[in-house]
């Protein structure tokens, strides 16, 4: 495969500066799947909370003449989905999370790929609620015991009840980035093996709050708790692809903290 000119943008870490450059000759390998590769998910019901093990869902390999650098790409599809459901009554606050993400790692020889594992994609979502609840019912005097007039026993909400403020408030968080550019320098001759090694995470969890109860005949007050909040979590990979190119390195610059810039030509 022939290359005239390769304008590149490297990234080992934060804080990178990007290069323009220019190569004379590659090599190239691939890999290309149309199907899911992976997906997990979490319910708080069944408090399904664990991450899966970490699963290979591309490879290639690539033969080396010379002491040379790969630069690796690789894209994705990901889904996330996350569903949060919170019920209370009588002021009681409630609280649902879900988390779902994809984490990609690239292994040459075993051996991890510049800059590490990277973050595909990544959400986070709290719902938080201070609920009053629906009024099903309430017992009202028929006589006009106030002397507004009214002896009809109809209650009107706005001026016969004590209505507090409900609240609900969602957090919502999401990361992403569907390709990634992965560089290894300085690679020894030879026959190298390539691997994409993808971690799908979910999680779900609650937190029911109490509330205040009062018996009808007694007025006796008993504290309860809710049960009813629900959260989910899924992440799916779907399809995706895996490309590697044998380049050469004019120079690795290092700099200061972890930056580095890698320039090819």
């Amino acid at each position: 495969m022939k290359l005239r000119t390769i304008s590149l943008a490297c990234a080992l870490a934060a804080g990178m500066v990007c290069t323009p450059a220019f190569a004379a000759s590659a090599k190239f390998a691939a890999h290309a799947l149309e199907t899911q590769l992976l997906s997990t998910s979490a319910d708080s019901k069944s408090n399904s909370l664990a991450a899966p093990e970490a699963s290979s869902i591309l490879n290639a390999t690539i033969r080396t003449a010379n002491k040379k650098d790969l630069l690796i790409g690789v894209s994705l599809e990901v889904g996330l989905f996350t569903e949060t459901n919170v019920k209370g009554k009588n002021g009681s606050t409630e609280t649902a999370g879900a988390e779902g993400g994809v984490k990609v790692t690239v292994l040459v020889d075993g051996q991890p790929a510049a800059p590490g594992q990277v973050t595909f994609a990544q959400r986070f979502q709290q719902l938080n609620a201070t609920l009053g609840g629906v009024i099903e019912s309430c017992q009202v005097s028929t006589t006009d015991a106030d002397g507004d007039g009214v002896s009809d026993g109809t209650l009107v909400i706005e001026r016969d009840c004590l209505v507090s403020d409900e609240e609900i408030g969602l957090i919502l968080s999401t990361t992403a980035a569907h390709h990634f550019n992965f560089i290894l320098p300085d690679l020894a001759p030879g026959d190298h093996s390539i691997e994409v090694v993808a971690q799908a995470l979910s999680s779900a969890d609650v937190i029911n709050g109490t509330y205040t109860s009062y018996d009808p005949v007694t007025g006796e007050a008993t504290e309860v708790s809710t049960t009813s909040n629900e959260a989910q979590a899924w992440a799916v990979v779907g399809k995706g692809s895996l490309s590697v190119q044998e380049v050469q390195a004019v120079n690795l610059k290092s700099g200061s903290g972890d930056s580095s810039v890698l320039e090819l030509y």
